[in-house]
């Protein structure tokens, strides 16, 4: 008898210890979808926010294009590229072309990705507007981004 006694007490605790683990893994799925969705919500808002960023063109005319706002890691980027650009602008040295079509590029992919407008892709912002231009949209999408009014970024710019 003591046998079929220790074998119950076994059970019971069997039990006890698998529903504990049942209990455990049904927290931890709730924590993984309440982190998901939390997620999916933060990427959602990120995605609707959105501004108009108003920039120079090469001719001097102030045009406004609807934008997302950058992401921390884009506005870093841009940046990096923004002064890539300024070190190699003026060289003569063959390389230095290389690495300013690169940034050039790397510069119209972040306004292709950023734009709102489909039509405003990466190869219409490589390919249709001036270096200048373009260097004007990305870095004025940053500085717009941070909260600073048009005339503050007009004032700036002078």
């Amino acid at each position: 008898m003591s046998k079929k006694k220790s074998s119950k007490k076994e059970e019971g605790k069997y039990k006890k210890v698998k529903e504990a683990v049942k209990k455990e893994k049904q927290k931890k799925v709730k924590d993984v979808k309440a982190v998901l969705a939390t997620r999916k919500l933060l990427e959602e808002d990120y995605k609707k926010d959105t501004f108009f960023a108003e920039f120079e063109t090469s001719s001097g005319k102030f045009v406004k294009v609807e934008v997302t706002k950058p992401s921390t890691g884009d506005s870093k980027k841009i940046v990096e590229l923004s002064i890539a650009a300024q070190s190699v602008e003026n060289s003569d040295d063959p390389d230095d072309l290389l690495k300013t079509q690169e940034i050039q590029q790397n510069l119209a992919d972040m306004a292709g990705k950023l734009s709102i407008d489909k039509d405003l892709d990466s190869e219409f912002w490589y390919n249709c507007v001036s270096s200048q231009t373009l260097v004007n949209f990305v870095v004025g999408i940053v500085i717009s981004s941070q909260g600073a009014s048009d005339e503050e970024l007009r004032n700036f710019r002078k």
